[in-house]
């Protein structure tokens, strides 16, 4: 999700149903699904965490994520998990986003053989987002350290993963989370130095302009807080897409990480706004990859648009381009692309 969410979707996605019942053909072809509350110490309360892995028959299906706006994902609520142990993906939306609406790329991947846990991050989730919890960025990290010790603590799950397969993903500014998990660290100086640059504060995209309505400064903020390292040993991938606060990554950090990084951006090189533009991020990481996906924009990452999406938009007055992409190709091929550049990193060594 970008790191400014459209005003429409925080009104409405916090009202729409994120799983509807759809009896259809694909019920038991689906990837499962479990809505878990697991512990985070760093929490007054436990997250909730969307769970896809592979299934046996059975479960009820369910179009996660479906409503006027977006079409949803198929899954199977609750039905059995199939033997087996498999690696885990961790992945962490972005600021204003939801879990649910990255079931187009984690239902496919635990119909691939993994195990997919997506936590609702506190304060920048949809319909519970505001600028002051944006700019704790070290509460995101410590939300996926969290869901990956309670996971490998769970009584249904600990079995059932391969805790030395262990991958993090994460879009907009939780592709910062997941950069972060990977040892990459931001300095909050320079973050405040380019949000002061006046062309920051005109970038649609940009968050500057979002954490400008909140009455706590960048200044205010504990930098040895927000620079400090969120590293997790037990990480052993790293794909971040899109990037939130690509500008503000130390270069001796990026330099020091050891695990495979995947950077990704959305649309041509010379398109991508500078908020998130990575290319010298991989170019710093050590071995990284990195690649784009023509045709698509921020919101390319977004599930499918219903067929009159576009009209919904435009009745709520919300001139965010949530349902355009950047060239001719449907969101669907988009999806598929970044599906495919997922797998491949995820299987490598």
């Amino acid at each position: 999700m970008s790191l400014i969410f459209s005003r429409w979707l925080r009104r409405l996605l916090c009202l729409a149903c994120l799983a509807c019942t759809n009896p259809a053909a694909w019920a038991q072809d689906g990837p499962g699904l479990q809505r878990l509350y697991l512990p985070a110490p760093a929490r007054e309360r436990p997250l909730e965490v969307l769970l896809w892995y592979p299934a046996e028959p059975g479960g009820k299906a369910l179009l996660l994520g479906e409503n006027q706006l977006f079409k949803g994902s198929p899954v199977r609520q609750d039905a059995p998990a199939a033997p087996g142990r498999y690696p885990l993906l961790l992945l962490s939306h972005g600021s204003g986003g939801n879990a649910a609406n990255m079931g187009w790329l984690a239902g496919p991947l635990a119909q691939q053989g993994f195990i997919v846990a997506a936590p609702n991050h506190p304060g920048t989730t949809t319909g519970d987002s505001t600028p002051e919890a944006t700019m704790r960025i070290w509460e995101r990290p410590a939300d996926i350290s969290a869901v990956l010790s309670a996971l490998l603590a769970h009584p249904d799950w600990q079995a059932r993963i391969q805790p030395d397969r262990v991958a993090v993903l994460g879009f907009s500014l939780g592709g910062h989370t997941a950069l972060a998990l990977a040892g990459a660290r931001v300095n909050l100086d320079s973050y405040a130095r380019y949000c002061k640059d006046p062309a920051a504060m005109t970038v649609r995209l940009g968050e500057c302009r979002w954490l400008a309505g909140s009455p706590v400064g960048l200044r205010q903020l504990d930098a040895t807080r927000f620079g400090q390292s969120f590293k997790d040993p037990r990480i052993q991938q790293a794909i971040a897409i899109d990037p939130g606060l690509a500008q503000a990554f130390e270069v001796d950090s990026l330099r020091s990480i050891t695990v495979p990084v995947q950077i990704i951006n959305l649309g041509r090189p010379g398109t991508h706004p500078r908020a998130v533009a990575a290319a010298p991020l991989a170019q710093a990481i050590p071995g990284s990859g990195y690649a784009t996906v023509p045709d698509a924009i921020h919101f390319s990452f977004l599930l499918e648009c219903q067929a009159n999406g576009r009209a919904v938009l435009a009745t709520e007055g919300d001139s965010d381009p949530l349902c355009d992409d950047g060239g001719s190709r449907p969101r669907a091929d988009i999806h598929a692309e970044l599906l495919r550049l997922v797998s491949k990193t995820l299987v490598r060594p």
